[in-house]
């Protein structure tokens, strides 16, 4: 497995640092082996750990028990790790400090140590991997210490009502943007009257260790978060991604409306530009109406109480009165006229109970009552479609494609005799037309964006295409110039492709000095078109066979150059000679005969070279005579350079009788040394031998 090929099993990062057979990653400082990054058990650790890091705590427990039981003989401790973070419903993050931090999704009351799944983790462990504990306990210990602070804060500190999530900088400097004025300007216009979790006031002297246990009691706490939405790169963000994804999946199984995210789009921000997990969303326009705004979609959601008191009173009287009647009915007190005045409380009850509640069940028992009243009533076949599909209003129920073949439906059509209720069933109809239309306007953006895209690639063709698949079979009817724009965009890659291609050869055709990776690079280019793009490129072949000769010829024209260089010289040195001896002989045979005069040259630049040491060394020679005491070292220097001059050119050396005469002299000078010697030593020793020099 390459190296960046290999991802992190803990925190997913690329980046590695190598260290012999070792990998270290450079995000979690965590230690693996070559066998262990090209395993099967790493490629399953890292599924599992993906599946965590999206908060998808369920799946990535399945699949750690399912490594555990499945690699029995290698190191889990990783996977226990896995297991024991899914336990918990927490994510290790990196912040931009390089320091680990805790991003919980559920804070447990009970501390980490009293958990079986921590039992499980710590014994396996201890046993198997024991010199990884003190690092397992350094993080356990970050987690543990956030999870007391966050009980604490519950503990102690009052409810949020509002959660402010915006993007404080830009993404790539420290200059603060627009949108942090925005949500300063929101803060300090409805502060007063909801708690508002606005990082710059509620993070306000708090250690920075201690800034989770505080955002999680903010994003646990506040039943709206205010999304300041101007740039969709800011949405995906890491802080702002962590803040709003885990908002809703902390809130997901609370009932609908009660609590929910009210994005602001600002500027020219477009509701299309949304993630996936926010599309849904209704969001408001930054103007000048923009606080009421939000002070009145705050006013409904967190005090709707207040806001419908004398509503629900309403609500409440006539359900009291409907069940007196319903009592006086089954009497037979009462007849069919007098329960048909009710009717319409009953419709408004159903209304708040699927619209506002989201209580199917109690619509559906009112549902009952109506229509033992008056079956054939059309709005109480309406509210059954609705509580068929779980639908909260018109808008969610033409979502499914299939609700027109439901009974209700029929019978909702079959009594819609009058023209108000022939108009409602229309409306229906034109809502289905309106969702259609608006889902396949997500396809024809893609077109639009992919139709004025000179460069596109074969990954946005797909992306349409999975987008034109997921749609409802009928909204592809809504789908403008699909064929075409798909058919123009393939021509585009292929013509751009060719393009490209040509524009290689034309490239490499004009370099004066091309080299191999030029011609590697043509012909892998080459063998990636398809045999219809071969067929209309230019002559590849022919720009080889150029750029080959221009190699050739530049090759030829480097030792050319450094010959006619030599040549020149008035003294040559022997490096310099050399040096271009081998540039020659580098050449492949079939260019060293385009090369001229080489041995004629070579031969000059030897001759200078021996005239010039053969002069040199008789200048040498004149001052031997004036040394006093010979050395044998200075005699071997001056005999070695006269015995590399060729014959011929010994005969320059005019003085060489000074250095007969100094070996004359070396000779006397060495047996004198020698006589000393042996008179110093025993008599009883050995005496050495006269040395001799070999003159030779």
């Amino acid at each position: 497995m390459k190296l960046e090929a290999f991802q992190c099993p803990v925190c997913l990062s690329t980046h590695f640092k190598v260290e012999g057979d070792n990998y270290q990653c450079l995000s979690c400082g965590n230690v693996y082996t070559k066998r262990q990054a090209d395993s099967q058990m790493f490629i399953d650790l890292r599924i599992a750990n993906s599946f965590r890091q999206f908060a998808e705590f369920s799946k990535a427990k399945s699949m750690y028990e399912e490594i555990i039981a499945k690699y029995p003989e290698e190191d889990l401790s990783l996977a226990y790790w896995g297991l024991l973070l899914c336990d918990q419903q927490v994510l290790i993050e990196t912040d931009n400090n390089g320091e680990l931090f805790p991003s919980f999704y559920k804070v447990k009351e009970q501390p980490i140590n009293t958990s079986s799944v921590y039992r499980m983790f710590y014994n396996y462990v201890t046993k198997n991997s024991k010199e990884k504990l003190k690092i397992y306990a350094e993080r356990l210990n970050v987690i543990e210490n956030a999870r007391q602070k966050a009980v604490v804060i519950e503990q102690t500190t009052k409810p949020y009502d509002v959660f402010l999530c915006f993007k404080k900088t830009q993404l790539h400097s420290d200059f603060v943007t627009k949108d942090f004025d925005l949500a300063n300007e929101i803060y300090n216009g409805i502060s007063d009257k909801y708690k508002v979790f606005y990082s710059e006031k509620s993070l306000k002297g708090i250690r920075i260790r201690e800034y989770e246990p505080n955002i999680y009691y903010g994003l646990h706490t506040a039943k709206v978060m205010i999304l300041i939405c101007s740039k969709k790169e800011f949405l995906e963000s890491h802080w702002m991604k962590n803040e709003w994804k885990r908002f809703l999946e902390i809130n997901k199984n609370n009932p609908a409306g009660s609590r929910c995210i009210i994005p602001i789009f600002v500027d020219n921000f477009s509701p299309d530009d949304l993630p996936m997990e926010l599309s849904h969303l209704q969001g408001l326009k930054y103007g000048i109406s923009l606080l009421g705004d939000i002070e009145r979609e705050l006013d409904s959601i967190i005090h709707p109480v207040d806001k419908d008191a004398e509503q629900q009173k309403q609500i409440n009287s006539n359900t009291a009165a409907i069940e007196k009647i319903t009592k006086l009915l089954k009497e037979g007190q009462t007849d069919k006229p007098v329960f048909n005045t009710k009717i319409d409380s009953y419709l408004k009850l159903i209304r708040v109970q699927i619209e506002d509640l989201g209580d199917f069940e109690e619509a559906e028992d009112l549902i009952d009552r109506v229509q033992h009243i008056d079956a054939e009533n059309y709005m109480a076949w309406y509210y059954r479609l609705l509580v068929e599909f779980k639908s909260s209003d018109m808008n969610n129920l033409v979502m499914h494609s299939n609700y027109k073949e439901s009974v209700n439906y029929r019978l909702l059509v079959k009594y819609a005799r009058d023209s108000i209720a022939k108009d409602f069933v229309a409306s229906i109809d034109k809502a289905r037309e309106d969702y259609l239309v608006k889902t396949a306007e997500i396809v024809n953006k893609k077109l639009e964006e992919l139709d004025n895209n000179k460069r596109p690639n074969k990954e946005d063709i797909n992306t349409i295409r999975m987008f034109y698949e997921s749609l409802d079979k009928e909204a592809r009817a809504y789908v403008r110039n699909l064929k075409t724009i798909v058919t123009n965009a393939y021509q585009k890659i292929q013509d751009n492709k060719i393009g490209d291609f040509n524009s290689i050869l034309t490239k490499v055709e004009k370099k004066n000095h091309p080299n191999y990776d030029d011609i590697i690079q043509i012909k892998d280019e080459y063998k990636s078109l398809s045999k219809e793009e071969k067929e209309k490129v230019g002559n590849y072949k022919q720009v080889i066979v150029e750029a080959s000769n221009k190699m050739k010829q530049n090759k030829v024209q480097i030792v050319q150059q450094a010959l006619d260089d030599l040549d020149q010289a008035v003294l040559p040195q022997r490096e310099e000679i050399i040096k271009v001896e081998k540039k020659y002989k580098a050449l492949e045979d079939e260019y060293k005969q385009y090369v001229r005069n080489f041995n004629e040259i070579m031969a000059r630049a030897y001759d200078k070279k021996y005239k010039n040491d053969a002069k040199v060394l008789n200048e040498y020679l004149t001052k031997l005579p004036s040394e006093k005491v010979a050395s044998r070292e200075l005699y071997i220097k001056f005999e070695n350079r006269y015995r590399a001059l060729p014959r011929k050119y010994r005969e320059l050396v005019t003085n060489i009788e000074y250095l007969d005469n100094y070996y004359d002299k070396l000779i006397q000078q060495e047996k004198k040394v020698e006589v000393k010697q042996n008179d110093k030593q025993d008599n009883s020793q050995p005496k050495k031998k006269n040395w001799f020099w070999n003159k030779g």
